[in-house]
């Protein structure tokens, strides 16, 4: 059995597939995280605007987004945490008067 071995010949095939799906959902993973985290940084502790705050999250995670060629996932998750996001700064600048 160990004979049967030839150094270089095995098909790593899956193994590129899996490990290139392991990247995009890191990266995907990692870019929607920092939306999430730096869009109440922004408004809490740098004290912008809840749409301000908004407008620059977006700009980031687009930009960031673009470089790393994340695929239609990434936009359409980006596209619902800025309507999530906007419909959220809207309710508390309505009910909290600012």
């Amino acid at each position: 059995m160990a004979d049967d071995y030839v150094h270089g010949e095995m098909d790593v095939s899956q193994h590129k597939a899996a490990f290139g799906g392991f990247m995009y959902a890191f990266v995907y993973g990692t870019l929607i995280t920092t939306f999430i985290v730096l869009y109440p940084t922004l408004v809490f502790g740098a004290d912008f605007g809840w749409m301000t705050a908004l407008g620059v999250t977006v700009a980031v995670c687009a930009i960031a987004g673009y470089a790393v060629k994340q695929g239609a996932l990434f936009w359409i998750s980006l596209v619902a945490c800025t309507l999530i996001g906007g419909l959220t700064g809207l309710i508390v600048s309505l009910f909290a008067g600012g």
